[in-house]
């Protein structure tokens, strides 16, 4: 157990993983997107525009060299370089909405994911503004709390 403890400092080089982006690295930025154009489009099939160029520039901000400084989840899974307003509720393909969040642990990348489908559909079926659904993201640990009654129930499993 020690020697896993041990292992795993060393993996991240003591560079601590953060479960939200910073706001000084990580403002956030979002488009000028209309309910219609975020209701209408087919997320995840559609053209981005993160480069590699500005993944590895994610991590660079954040002190981490890449995807294999982060610890693997259960499935493998170690960090995406997600965006702080995802593209779903009208965020940019933008550095400046990007940052390195790991899959593991409490707090994760599914779990802010799960959020941004819950805010995507609060948008189109339930009314909610975009700029509010936005703001969410400002702190996602608290929205999540307030969206689901409760922090995510992992059961040990990630």
């Amino acid at each position: 157990m020690i020697l896993l403890l041990f292992l795993a400092v060393l993996s991240t080089k003591g560079v601590p993983l953060p479960d939200m982006p910073d706001s000084k690295i990580t403002p956030g930025v979002s488009r000028n997107l209309t309910k219609d154009e975020i209701c209408s489009t087919k997320w995840g099939t559609d053209a981005r525009a993160v480069t590699s160029e500005m993944k590895a520039d994610a991590f660079t901000r954040y002190g981490l060299s890449g995807n294999e400084d982060c610890p693997a989840d259960s499935h493998g899974r170690r960090c995406e370089v997600d965006h702080k307003i995802s593209r779903e509720i009208g965020g940019a393909d933008d550095i400046n909405n990007l940052w390195p969040q790991h899959y593991s642990g409490d707090w994760n990348a599914s779990d802010k994911d799960r959020l941004e489908n819950w805010a995507h559909k609060q948008i189109c079926e339930n009314g909610m503004s975009i700029s509010d659904a936005q703001h969410l993201m400002d702190n996602w640990e608290q929205s999540y709390i307030k969206a689901f009654g409760g922090p995510p129930q992992h059961n040990g499993k990630q």
